[in-house]
């Protein structure tokens, strides 16, 4: 229904470029150009160029690589990543065939840690800066980039891109470097301990550190995520993986009705024109800590973290490097967001 309302409807003038031919939902929908569009290049050519555009919707990622690889798909809007290059690879002396890995300025997999979740046991934990550093250095990021990465990933911290004004070498691997030990003193430190040695710790209460962590059915992230469960329970943290459709996953983290989750991220190269992501602008974002709009960060470093970035946007270019670099800083060492690389 969005797709129809804003292409435009069969037989109705419309000022966009394209107009909705066919629309069914969750299969295709079919743009076609409109004749009628009032724009024309520097020559004086109509636009748009292309008469006709046919749109497919394919869940399954390895289908979409199978359908660029076949030549089945010009185009490709719903990316393939580093987990299908061992199939470009084997076409890759056939006709026609020219490949080349292209980086972005998006992680590779990020965990959110929700720092309102409705249990107040699992808040606690998520608010605890030693359970995410150690969180963090129970991750073994080398092993995830060779075996589902195919070693393009650079392991990283959960900061702000190297690619941007606001890179800090310094804290770009904070807490990055798989350490499972250090990550075990860390727990220690944070009250969480093995006391009946059954392999699971325990909070100073008595309950387990027991955690549920959301994915989406992902060929990339949901493997990744097995294996993060593993490095977690060698660290004496147990983990249960909770795999749904990306569709139910999103309506779970829009509710804030869970405890980790795993999704994409965007805006690590502009923070200060992606604020909503970070801090609370408005009410409802960012959407691992929607209570802060009203009641305040979980901490006063989180505090320090969005005044810095607000500030960001109303100050002159230097001034604006150097406060969103120590913004940066804090969010390194703090550990707010986890990512893979």
């Amino acid at each position: 229904n969005d797709k129809s309302t804003y292409f435009g409807g069969r037989g109705k003038v419309v000022l966009k470029a394209w107009m909705l031919e066919q629309y069914v939902p969750g299969q295709k929908f079919i743009l076609v150009r409109n004749p009628y569009y009032w724009k024309v290049d520097p020559e004086g050519n109509q636009l748009p160029y292309i008469d006709k555009v046919d749109v497919r919707e394919v869940e399954d990622r390895q289908s979409v690589a199978l359908g660029n690889v076949s030549g089945e798909f010009d185009v490709d809007g719903m990316w393939v990543g580093a987990q299908h290059l061992s199939l470009f690879l084997e076409e890759k002396d056939k006709p026609g065939r020219d490949y080349d890995v292209g980086y972005g300025a998006v992680p590779g997999m990020v965990i959110y840690f929700n720092y309102d979740t409705k249990d107040a046991t699992s808040r606690k934990i998520m608010r605890n800066v030693d359970f995410r550093r150690a969180f963090s250095m129970a991750i073994n990021r080398e092993e995830i980039n060779e075996v589902l990465y195919s070693g393009l990933l650079d392991p990283s911290a959960g900061v702000f891109s190297k690619y941007s004004p606001y890179h800090v070498e310094e804290t770009y691997r904070a807490y990055a470097e798989y350490d499972p030990e250090k990550a075990k003193q860390l727990l220690d430190k944070a009250g969480m301990k093995d006391s009946d040695g059954d392999g699971v710790r325990e909070l100073p209460s008595g309950e387990d550190v027991k955690l549920v962590i959301d994915v989406s059915e992902h060929d990339l992230y949901t493997p990744s995520v097995e294996m993060l469960v593993e490095y977690l329970a060698d660290i004496g943290v147990k983990m249960v993986m909770n795999v749904q459709h990306q569709n139910l996953i999103e309506e779970r983290w829009e509710e804030g009705n869970y405890e980790l989750l795993v999704w994409d991220l965007e805006g690590i190269d502009d923070p200060v024109g992606a604020l909503q992501i970070w801090v609370p602008v408005s009410k409802g974002v960012p959407f691992y800590h929607q209570s802060a709009y009203d009641k305040g960060g979980f901490s006063k470093e989180y505090d320090e973290f969005s005044e810095l970035l607000l500030k960001a946007k109303t100050i002159p270019y230097d001034e604006r490097v150097a406060a969103v670099k120590k913004a940066n800083r804090i969010m390194a060492e703090n550990v707010f967001v986890a990512y893979v690389g």
